[in-house]
């Protein structure tokens, strides 16, 4: 079996990658217990139903991106494909998300979505390499 050579640009994607599913799916567990907890303070249903909308990403997105995470690793070419749409639906909704009440726009954002277009440049530049 031969090995192939991994792209330095793929193997800090997969590693940011991989890194980030698995924390966004332990705090999204931790988010689980605070929203129960705060059902039942009697915290507003719009409060709790931005938390749930949240909590339902990050228990489907971040695993999932942790799996291309692992798969980027390997060179999968359908690990690059789900990590491309996952890259991609977080760069196009982060802006209609922030038009949302506080309406706020900050460092953070830019950066996310500047490693966001970083992570995609990182995939193209090795996509003839995945299998």
């Amino acid at each position: 079996m031969s090995e192939v050579k991994r792209p330095l640009a793929i193997s800090v994607v997969a590693v940011f990658a991989f890194f980030l599913g698995v924390s966004g799916a332990i705090l999204a567990l931790i988010e689980l217990g605070a929203i129960s907890q705060l059902s039942r303070v009697g915290v507003s249903l719009p409060f709790i139903g931005a938390l749930l909308y949240v909590l339902i990403s990050g228990l489907v997105i971040f695993p999932l991106l942790a799996l291309a995470g692992y798969n980027l690793w390997r060179m999968r070419k359908w690990a690059a494909e789900l990590a491309v749409i996952i890259f991609l639906f977080d760069l196009v909704t982060a802006p209609f998300i922030n038009l949302l009440p506080p309406f706020s726009l900050d460092a953070g954002d830019v950066v996310a979505m500047a490693i966001n277009i970083l992570c995609l440049i990182g995939i193209a530049s090795a996509w003839k390499e995945f299998r």
